[in-house]
């Protein structure tokens, strides 16, 4: 659940104890519709996932800023606050690293 959605594999299966012979994709699929809420904080750690791996430090303030969906749990919705309130700081470090490496 906490791999890049990229990560899943959609061609191996291999054995899961609470659901048989699955591709990893399809467990995460099984697992996502049984919870609004799951589904809602898993989007929102892809989105950043992608964010972050693509460096678009505009999607990263438009996340941080942007209205979160109400199903979000709160320990989520503090770690973007803290993000929102790092964001100015970590913007400048990013595209430091970023362009060191």
């Amino acid at each position: 659940m906490l791999k890049p959605s990229e990560d899943l594999s959609s061609t191996e299966y291999k054995h899961y104890t609470m659901f048989g012979q699955l591709l990893s994709k399809s467990v995460v699929d099984t697992m996502l519709a049984y919870s609004d809420e799951l589904k809602a904080n898993h989007n929102l750690i892809q989105q950043l996932f992608k964010t972050f791996d693509g460096r678009n430090y505009d999607d990263i303030e438009e996340i941080v800023k942007g209205k979160l969906d109400d199903n979000i749990f709160s320990y989520m919705k503090t770690s973007i606050k803290t993000l929102k309130n790092i964001y100015p700081t970590s913007k400048t470090v990013l595209k430091f690293l970023v362009n060191t490496i």
